[in-house]
């Protein structure tokens, strides 16, 4: 209890400060237009509103090309609770409020940047004083409606007339009225479904009840990043400790429909056994729920680890579930993914269904990553009327053809403002796969381009990543001059792009190992004339930050025994200990003539990782402690190199190994791997129907340990 005691220490303090600022309301002023949630007259269609040529701009830039697609559904997180929400074509902003406190200093938009977006509604979730603090501004200088409480609009009134500003607010009730679990119906656009905006109940600390069993296992806090912050911007603190005088507002909760799909999104981890209404309404809902996305972070998890949150999914029986902050003011003091993991699987164990596929948004990482979803996949489709919601533990990328393939798995993995992004020809896999671990040493994607082309999608995912610089692997001879050209039109200066390696396979993975590692202790082999056994070798050379180099299977490449010696002749070898060499795949792959060629050469151990086929190599390689408690795993067809390569970057920055499956079966090696991927929630499968059936991700979900 060390920890929660620290953070209830930290709170005690801010809580001193609060009481010494009088908690007055802030009264209304002659700035806001307020119309009852009955009464509001739906925004145009999608397309009919004029959006200027900047936020046209700034929406393709932060948010994707696609990211408006009426048939997609995308959120994209700012920050704590902060959520650009996209659906039907219409762009939202779900509690608008810039990061106030620890989390400014990684953040990456503030309100500036929300207003340039140019949203047409901004939805409250949770009206407590810091969590709105923005709305005003945001809604000031847009002309977005506010939807919220009385008590809101009067806080969001008075920021936007200190700076000569009116807006428009469509009332939900007051803080408290009326009662916990009443829905209404909110006709907010022309051209959509109603919205269903549920009173809520605020976070609080978990009182004893019928099933509340405390969990000893709590999230360790750090505080000292937050004082520090502070320490540092005197200025940050007063507006801080301002913020909290704010009146209470209220919590909602909105069920989104979309077609056939449906969103239910809130930004409050109250306990929900305290107001059996709340918990009939949610259960109320026609059919299933999609996607369901709620606060963690509140007092339940200090008190009772994560049982708040799984009463939640117990009563929606989510497909999918996006657990997220709550709070604006401890992000940074608050544990991350890999703490709140461990605590959710101990809360599925209680759940009375199938467990929800889950993804967290808990750390800074994931800022503006889009979380997307195809309103017309199979996956939210595939259950019988009247049954319990069908869960599919998967989280599928796919484009129309491989290069959009590799996009997709970009978009979900890498945020704007990479170091570098690979580019390597799609025409083959061996470039794409000697880059993998070279690209993860940045944390870096690798894309696929023609041969003499950058494809449209492609160029669009470098406009949204911004790198600062563009590895091109191969000379003209694989990727001609016109993708060089088409990169200066995208905005690219000559200094930042590099050309690396020339000639054949061998040669080229030998150039990129040359150029990127001056030192290694571990060197992956893995064969260049069979793209199965190869796959899964990406992802551990990155794990072990080991260059990948290509033979063979019954000669060693001249390339290849050059770069060999080079790294056993290197001194960045801790103790003078010997290069260790992998191979990756069995004999067919890389006979045994070669492994001891390697061994003359490195003087060192020379091990292999092997299955009696290519799948079973896979599934040897995902058994090595490298991926132990890796939380997903990445699924991609054994014979069909295009979308399976290119998912070796995003594995290889989750830490998660790559398994291989058939179209319509999961092979009994791949089973076997699955069910024993204990820190897996769910897992990635890399390519759509045609390539990976239904079938197939439905057993990869069901093969997933519980």
């Amino acid at each position: 209890m060390r920890a929660a005691s620290t953070l209830l220490s930290v709170l005690l303090v801010v809580l001193v400060v609060v009481t010494a600022t009088p908690n007055e309301a802030v009264t209304a002023q002659e700035g806001a237009t307020r119309v009852a949630l009955a009464d509001w007259t739906p925004l145009p269609a999608a397309g009919q509103a004029e959006v200027s040529a900047e936020a046209q701009a700034l929406r393709a830039e932060l948010l994707g090309p696609d990211a408006l697609d009426p048939d997609t559904v995308t959120m994209h997180w700012f920050g704590v609770s902060g959520f650009v929400l996209t659906y039907r074509g219409h762009l939202l902003l779900l509690d608008a409020w810039e990061i106030i406190g620890a989390t400014n200093d990684y953040a990456p938009i503030g309100r500036e940047e929300l207003a340039a977006l140019e949203p047409e509604a901004i939805l409250i979730g949770h009206g407590h004083f810091d969590h709105a603090a923005d709305a005003g501004y945001v809604a000031g200088r847009t002309g977005a409606p506010i939807v919220g409480s009385e008590e809101i609009c009067d806080n969001a009134e008075a920021d936007a007339t200190a700076e000569g500003n009116t807006i428009t607010c469509v009332i939900t009730g007051t803080a408290d009225t009326p009662a916990p679990g009443t829905a209404q119906p909110l006709q907010l656009f022309a051209d959509t479904e109603p919205i269903t905006v549920l009173q809520h109940i605020h976070s609080a600390a978990t009182p004893p009840g019928p099933d509340n069993q405390p969990n000893p296992q709590v999230p360790v806090f750090d505080p000292a990043p937050y004082i520090e912050h502070f320490a540092d911007d005197p200025e940050e603190l007063a507006r801080f400790v301002a913020s909290q005088s704010d009146q209470q507002g209220g919590t909602w909760m909105y069920h989104f429909v979309a077609g056939d799909f449906t969103l239910l999104w809130g930004n409050s981890s109250g306990p929900i056994f305290t107001d059996p209404a709340v918990g009939e309404a949610l259960g109320a809902f026609p059919g299933c729920v999609d996607v369901m996305s709620n606060a963690i972070l509140g007092f339940d998890q200090v008190v009772s680890g994560l049982q708040d949150p799984r009463l939640y999914v117990d009563a929606v029986q989510p497909k999918v579930y996006l657990p997220q902050h709550g709070d604006a003011w401890a992000p940074v003091i608050s544990a991350g993914q890999a703490q709140y993991v461990p605590l959710w699987k101990v809360e599925n164990t209680e759940l009375g269904i199938g467990q929800p596929a889950t993804r967290f948004l808990v750390d800074p990482d994931e800022y503006m990553i889009p979380v997307a979803f195809d309103i017309h996949d199979p996956l939210w489709a595939d259950e019988t009327p009247g049954s319990a919601c069908a869960t599919q533990r998967i989280d599928r990328r796919w484009g129309s053809e491989r290069h959009a393939t590799a996009v997709r798995l970009s978009q979900a993995r890498f945020a704007p403002g990479a170091d570098e992004v690979w580019l390597a020809t799609g025409e083959s896999y061996s470039d794409a796969l000697a880059a993998v671990p070279a690209a993860a040493l940045t944390a870096s994607p690798v894309l696929t381009v023609r041969p003499d082309s950058i494809p449209a999608v492609v160029a669009d995912e470098l406009h949204r990543l911004r790198p600062s610089t563009v590895v091109i692997v191969g000379d003209e001879t694989v990727i001609g001059t016109g993708v060089e050209e088409a990169l200066a039109t995208l905005g690219f200066a000559a200094d930042d792009v590099q050309r690396i390696g020339s000639g054949d396979a061998y040669q080229r993975a030998a150039a990129v190992s040359a150029a990127r590692f001056d030192a290694a202790e571990t060197v992956v082999v893995t064969s260049g004339e069979r793209f199965p056994d190869a796959l899964a070798a990406g992802p551990l050379a990155a794990a072990r930050q080991a260059p990948l180099l290509l033979t063979e299977a019954g000669t060693l490449p001249e390339a290849t025994a050059a770069e060999l010696q080079r790294l056993a002749d290197g001194t960045g070898l801790p103790g003078g200990d010997p290069l260790q060499v992998v191979i990756v795949g069995g004999t067919a792959a890389v006979d045994d003539a070669v492994a001891d060629a390697i061994a003359a050469i490195t003087g060192g151990p020379v091990t292999r990782v092997a299955g009696p086929d290519r799948v079973a190599t896979a599934a040897a390689v995902a058994a090595l402690e490298d991926f132990d408690g890796a939380p997903t795993v990445y699924v991609a067809r054994s014979d069909d190199f295009p979308d399976a390569v290119v998912a070796g970057a995003p594995a290889s920055v989750d830490g998660a190994p790559v398994l291989l499956v058939g179209r319509d079966a999961v092979p009994e090696a791949t089973r076997d791997a699955l069910a024993v991927a204990d820190g897996a929630a769910w897992a990635v499968v890399a390519g759509g129907d045609a390539v990976i059936g239904p079938a197939v991700r439905q057993q990869v979900s069901d093969a997933l340990p519980d």
